[in-house]
């Protein structure tokens, strides 16, 4: 009975937190889609993403475009793209929150704030409308989609890993069809996602004792060598040139997209000549990196600050939602330091290993997006239960024991590190935010309106 009364208990507290989450995502959704859709409150390098085709040839990023033009004679383009912008973001929610639902009765309300608030996950997009929009967050549905496919029969228990014949034919749609789509809407997706996507995949290989890793690799590889041979594609044959760009360009012109002379290179720096994501498509390497090079040390600084405490609490708040989802409590016992072992492997596998694989794409300017892509898969694999317990290899059946409950005041002494820990996430939610990218300062890491009444004040001492 004391269980069922902390479970019945937990449930309310953190219904009450989903549904100020809700409320909050709502209340972005009034204010930001008449905007988008009757003031182009999209951002122009986010709209112009989105309108690359393949009407001057193969290029990268070039699919969306094709999907753009076959609404474009019944809707205006950048309505249209607000519209799937703001129907793949509600999706995406739906899909978080579910995935949260589940484990209602498991997590800390602490931790349910920070998963639903923090400004290094979902939020960030609703927090800096300039991101919003951003192709990335498909990969997001592509994600759920995979953890999905963990799941059997929802008679068995939830920790039951489906048969390897199960999951691979479950998991070839993902690598023959939807990943290589995703690589053909942005490039970028194969370094922030396709990672994610193979560590899993291994996982649930290795789960068979009779696989070596050497086998596990080599299955892997072929598993997912449709992905890799898309990226080839794009790399070997997808960088248009500056001419092919212009085209491009003058095409949505006519199509009143552009204002006139929006396309025209006279009196502009060639590098910045064209409207948004067109002036970046025919950058080399070079020129790409070469505004992240231009950034002054205490830029660079400032973005290290921001990503290692983000970081730190992001692991932290992971790793606590595995715990959770293992056990809901354990005090000094074997399975307790497997938990705790478990849940910091979880961490390596799939924050830093992600991580540092997409370390190249963190010198192409937009650092703030790279990085939230990251924390939210992250989290989102924590709230696996099936993916928690493949990686811990201990059975759902782990159950509290009562009389822990019983002597929950004896966890006096650690009350004083949850409340730090608590002032710490709730000073990160309320005060701290994660720019999406470019030169910032100090005050572009403050939400407003603490920001903007910082710099008054120092204006006016």
């Amino acid at each position: 009975m004391d269980q069922v009364r902390v479970d019945n208990s937990r449930i309310k507290v953190n219904s009450i937190i989903l549904g100020a989450f809700i409320l909050f995502v709502l209340t972005k959704l009034l204010y930001w889609l008449p905007e988008d859709i009757l003031y182009d409150g999209i951002s122009v390098w986010v709209y112009t993403d989105w309108l690359i085709d393949y009407s001057s040839g193969f290029i990268r990023r070039g699919l969306s475009g094709e999907i753009i033009n076959l609404f474009s004679g019944f809707v205006h383009p950048v309505v249209f793209i607000a519209i799937i912008s703001w129907s793949i973001f509600g999706t995406v929610i739906f899909g978080y929150i579910r995935l949260i639902s589940k484990s209602l009765s498991s997590i800390k309300p602490l931790v349910l704030t920070a998963i639903l608030f923090l400004p290094s996950l979902l939020p960030f997009y609703l927090y800096d409308h300039a991101a919003f929009g951003r192709k990335e967050v498909i990969g997001f549905l592509f994600l759920l989609w995979h953890l999905s496919t963990l799941v059997i029969d929802k008679k068995n228990s939830a920790g039951k890993l489906p048969s390897q014949k199960l999951y691979l034919k479950r998991i070839l749609p993902l690598t023959l069809i939807i990943l290589p789509i995703q690589i053909l809407l942005h490039e970028g997706s194969f370094l922030l996602f396709v990672p994610v996507h193979m560590i899993i995949t291994l996982s649930i290989f290795r789960q068979d004792s009779s696989i070596t890793p050497l086998s596990g690799i080599y299955r892997l590889g072929l598993v997912y060598l449709p992905v890799l041979i898309t990226i080839m594609a794009v790399i070997i044959f997808g960088r248009p040139s500056l001419d092919t760009v212009i085209v491009l360009c003058n095409k949505w012109e006519l199509a009143k997209v552009f204002g006139s002379g929006a396309c025209s290179l006279d009196g502009k720096e060639a590098m910045w000549a064209l409207p948004g994501a067109f002036a970046a498509l025919p950058w080399s390497f070079s020129q790409t990196i070469s505004l992240t090079m231009s950034f002054s040390p205490r830029t660079i600084m400032y973005w290290c600050l921001i990503i290692l405490i983000l970081s730190i609490i992001t692991v932290y708040i992971g790793s606590e939602v595995s715990r959770s989802l293992m056990c809901k409590r354990y005090t000094g016992d074997s399975n307790n330091n497997q938990i705790l072992s478990s849940a910091n492997i979880i961490g390596l596998k799939y924050f830093l290993l992600p991580l540092l694989f997409s370390l190249p794409i963190y010198l192409a300017w937009d650092i703030g997006r790279w990085f939230a892509v990251t924390s939210i898969n992250y989290i989102m694999i924590t709230l696996s239960r099936e993916l928690n317990f493949a990686e811990n290899q201990i059975k759902k059946s782990c159950h509290l024991d009562i009389d822990l409950i019983t002597r929950i005041p004896s966890l006096e002494g650690n009350m004083r590190w949850y409340m730090i820990i608590m002032f710490i996430i709730l000073l990160i939610i309320f005060f701290l935010r994660l720019p999406h990218c470019c030169n910032i300062t100090w005050l572009n890491i403050l939400s407003e309106p603490l920001g903007n009444f910082i710099f008054l004040l120092l204006e006016n001492i």
